[in-house]
């Protein structure tokens, strides 16, 4: 969504009054990137080199919410690692990729889920902003990585999150994968999997769903 025009002004100040805490400059950062105030693009560039973990999180937050497609190589290199180290800010452009929800960028998302080096909490953005962009490419990749680690059984948190994805996409392709899923033995693979199928096909799979 967008802000009007008119609170860019204000977030500006409250981000360069050195008397102002992180919090207030964060969120005011965010504010901005989601402005519809012209000529922007510059100082959200600053605010994603700024010297505030926080600032440059939530400024990458920003950019997803607002929809700033012409930041999407920014966030895809803070996303990998090439211009940013903190693993924050890194989740905040990837989550800022999901929110974008730019086919183009799949790729990239899927070196970042396949990558192991990477700590699970960015694999698990990872897995989720595929879910939010959920064409045939992003399907693709969810499954494979999936069936791997169901073949493995490793790394549940990130399977229950792949199948929490796979729900989110809403696309046919995910069906058989998420079926073999439903005869895993643990509970909780198994019901998200069904989860995720109620939420493609209709059928709870033995779940009542109330509403």
């Amino acid at each position: 969504f967008r802000l009007p025009a008119f609170i860019a002004p204000k977030m500006i100040q409250r981000i360069e009054d050195p008397l102002e805490e992180w919090p207030v400059k964060a969120y005011a950062a965010n504010a901005l990137a989601k402005s519809d105030a012209p000529d922007l693009i510059p100082r959200l560039r600053e605010l994603l080199a700024d010297p505030v973990v926080q600032i440059r999180q939530f400024t990458a937050l920003g950019i997803g919410e607002g929809k700033l497609s012409e930041f999407k190589d920014d966030l895809v290199k803070i996303m990998l690692g090439e211009v940013e180290v903190n693993a924050d800010v890194r989740r905040g452009a990837i989550q800022g990729l999901g929110d974008l929800g730019d086919p183009s960028v799949v790729p990239a998302l899927a070196e970042t889920l396949n990558n192991d080096v990477n700590a699970i909490a960015l694999r698990q953005d990872a897995a989720l902003a595929l879910g939010k962009i959920g064409d045939d490419a992003a399907v693709t990749a969810l499954s494979t990585k999936l069936e791997a680690l169901q073949a493995s059984q490793s790394e549940k948190k990130l399977r229950v999150d792949i199948l929490k994805a796979l729900g989110e996409a809403k696309n046919q392709k995910a069906v058989p994968v998420l079926k073999a899923a439903l005869e895993d033995a643990d509970g909780d693979i198994h019901f998200w999997a069904a989860d995720a199928l109620y939420k493609i096909t209709g059928d709870g799979h033995g779940y009542h769903r109330v509403g």
